[in-house]
C-alpha cells in the first residue's frame, strides 16, 4: 500500500469533530456499498432535502471516489464510472451529519494534502 494511501486512510479512521459538548466520528460502513465507506452525511434518505455525503475507498486502485449530492443521487450514478449507490438507502435508525451543533467546532483536514 503506498504511504500517501495509507495516511489519507488513517486519517479518515481517526477524524473527529468535537465541541465542548460532544465529539463526533464518521461512520464506518462495508455492508451497503461497493467498497469501505466513510459517511459524513446522511440525512433523509430519497426524501426531499435529502443531503448524503460519503468517501468510499477503492484501495485496490488506490482511489478516494468522494460523494455529495442532494436528492441527485441517480443522476451520479447514471454518469460515473463507479457503483456510488448504496444496495439499502434506509440502513441508519436515524439521520447522521458531522457538522450537526458544531459551529464552532475545531477538526483537521491535513489529510487533504496527500490527494495532490
Amino acid at each position: 500500500m503506498m504511504k500517501w494511501w495509507t495516511f489519507f486512510v488513517n486519517g479518515l479512521e481517526n477524524f473527529v469533530i468535537s465541541n465542548e459538548e460532544k465529539t463526533t466520528k464518521l461512520l464506518y460502513n462495508t455492508e451497503h456499498f461497493a467498497f469501505p465507506t466513510y459517511i459524513l452525511q446522511w440525512k433523509k434518505a430519497e426524501q426531499k432535502w435529502e443531503v448524503l455525503e460519503y468517501i468510499m475507498l477503492d484501495e485496490e486502485n488506490n482511489t478516494a471516489i468522494f460523494v455529495y449530492t442532494m436528492s441527485e443521487l441517480e443522476y451520479i450514478e447514471k454518469n460515473s464510472s463507479y457503483t456510488v449507490k448504496p444496495s439499502e438507502m434506509h440502513f441508519l435508525e436515524e439521520d447522521f451529519s458531522i457538522y450537526d451543533h458544531f459551529e464552532n467546532a475545531a477538526f483537521d483536514i491535513s489529510l487533504l494534502e496527500f490527494l495532490k
